[in-house]
């Protein structure tokens, strides 16, 4: 069912990409597993999604109505402790199945299923966007961009330690497509089911911050270009929210600097700083956290240092025509030249100003 979903198409002009890094060809996730137990020391993707439980036990979690889940070169997967073992069928504690042994044989689902599984937005269950009458539509019309894929917690598989495991991996899709497809219609999605519905990373947490906590990085660097014309900050104060609760990890950042002024609409920075602690690691052991956000700054003044440049006059002229600059709606997905430009060309002056503002040499320590 889930290859007839864009995703599928999305998925296939990338297939040839590859979980392996550090220069080494090859298309098995294997690969990139065997560069980690080698040293390799290059980045390490981490491809978030969303587990759906519009459906479930705990009424606690009504509000979130979903789960992060990864997919990384070692392990796909996720965490759920509310429900472990309470179940008709047995659930294994441990989310997490090697990948190179999830869904797809002979080295596991590739990184450019990962990659189009992550931005499945328009789904009828979307994680805390979820909502009945939304999901009975979007079924009815076929807007269905999330994927059904086997659920780990139910796999041979789970917990096992990376390595060759002699069998095949579960098969990866419903092989009665309707089963899942009334799911999806009356919102009924769970951890507990044989199939997980996986959909976008932002409707769990659209900044990728939550499983970089949960690996416990201690320099964090969040790009924000997310829809928030009124600056709310939702994604990022979601993502903090998430990881107090679930891990206990206090993350503080002074966002003033980001809100722009009334009457002129320019902010005073593009990115601030900040700190996280850890519950386990003394108080003077913080970790750091750099958050850059979309706006708009002209040029910034400061006390016994020079100026930072102005945004190019492409993007001002581009902002005096579009007022919704640099917040765009998510439903706009037909950029036309300009705004393309703008965009690419505003997050290049945004991470130059983090540089000339001499931030990134104190963020690097």
């Amino acid at each position: 069912m889930s290859q007839l979903l864009p995703p599928g198409i999305i998925s296939s002009g990338s297939s040839s990409a590859s979980w392996a890094a550090g220069g080494v060809a090859a298309t098995q996730t294997s690969a990139g597993a065997q560069n980690v137990e080698k040293g390799y020391l290059g980045p390490y993707p981490i491809i978030c999604t969303t587990i759906n439980l519009t459906f479930g036990q705990d009424l606690a979690w009504q509000e979130r109505k979903a789960a992060s889940f990864a997919f990384t070169p070692l392990y796909c997967g996720y965490h759920v402790g509310w429900t472990a073992g309470t179940g008709k069928r047995h659930l294994s504690f441990n989310g997490f199945v090697p990948t190179d042994l999830y869904a797809v044989p002979n080295g596991g689902i590739n990184i450019a299923t990962a990659v189009a599984i992550s931005g499945a937005a328009a789904s009828p269950n979307m994680g805390y966007h979820s909502n009945p009458s939304i999901a009975f539509l979007l079924t009815m019309f076929n807007v269905r961009l999330g994927w059904w894929l086997f659920n780990p917690r139910r796999s041979k598989f789970a917990g096992k330690a990376v390595g060759p495991a002699g069998e095949l991996p579960e098969w990866p899709s419903p092989r009665f497509a309707p089963f899942e497809l009334g799911k999806e219609l009356l919102g009924m999605a769970n951890d507990e089911s044989k199939y997980a519905y996986l959909s976008d990373g932002g409707h769990f947490d659209n900044m990728g911050l939550y499983e970089l906590v949960r690996r416990r990085c201690y320099r964090i660097v969040i790009c924000d270009a997310e829809q928030d014309e009124g600056h709310m900050f939702a994604g990022i104060a979601s993502a903090i929210r998430k990881c107090r609760i679930d891990f206990g990890v206090e993350i503080t950042l002074d966002l003033e600097a980001l809100r722009p002024n009334k009457k002129t609409g320019r902010c005073k920075a593009h990115h601030v700083r900040g700190t996280i602690r850890y519950p386990e690691t003394p108080a003077t052991e913080l970790g750091e956290i750099l958050y850059i956000k979309s706006s708009l700054t002209g040029t910034i003044k400061r006390e016994k240092q020079d100026e930072l440049p102005c945004e190019p006059i492409d993007i001002l002229n581009y902002r005096f025509e579009h007022s919704t600059f640099p917040h765009d709606t998510t439903a706009n997905q037909w950029f036309t030249e300009s705004q393309f430009e703008s965009y690419r060309r505003l997050g290049q002056h945004m991470v130059a100003e983090v540089d000339l503002s001499g931030d990134w040499k104190k963020f690097l320590g």
